[in-house]
């Protein structure tokens, strides 16, 4: 759940659901030119099934508990 709801695809959300990455997935974040964070970003959008854009408008706080699942 987030503290901060964001918008995705025109709709207001507060929940997020994040499936089991595999190694496929850390594979396709790789690639590209891509920095540590982008890299994270395009990981956690691929796995919540949202796009990178989507990430952008979550708080910090949010973004920090994501990164602890």
């Amino acid at each position: 759940t987030l503290k901060s709801p964001i918008k995705i695809s025109g709709v207001q959300t507060d929940t997020l659901e994040m499936r089991e990455p595999t190694v496929g997935d850390m594979l396709a974040a790789k690639k590209g030119n891509r920095s540590p964070e982008e890299i994270e970003i395009f990981l956690f959008a691929n796995l919540c099934n949202i796009a990178p854009k989507d990430i952008h408008q979550m708080s910090l706080p949010d973004y920090a508990a994501m990164q602890d699942v």
